[in-house]
């Protein structure tokens, strides 16, 4: 019960990373895949002309995953 009492009271200041991994829109996924393991990172930051674009995170390459292993057309 304390673990749940501390995630109530919890705040992200200190927790958060202070360097994130920024990308462009135009980097290629395997970069992106390699800068988040190379540096133990869920998600990098999509920057565009330094303004926060978007976030691409650990889901959303399992769900590009995915989608690359269904059959295009289904019997």
């Amino acid at each position: 019960m304390s673990f749940l009492l501390k995630l109530d009271t919890a705040t992200l200041d200190g927790v958060y990373s202070s360097n994130p991994i920024c990308l462009e829109p135009e980097t290629p996924v395997r970069e992106a895949f390699r800068r988040m393991n190379d540096q133990g990172r869920g998600a990098v930051l999509i920057c565009r002309a330094g303004r926060l674009a978007g976030i691409f995170t650990e889901r959303d390459a399992l769900a590009l995953l995915g989608r690359r292993r269904r059959p295009r057309h289904p019997h």
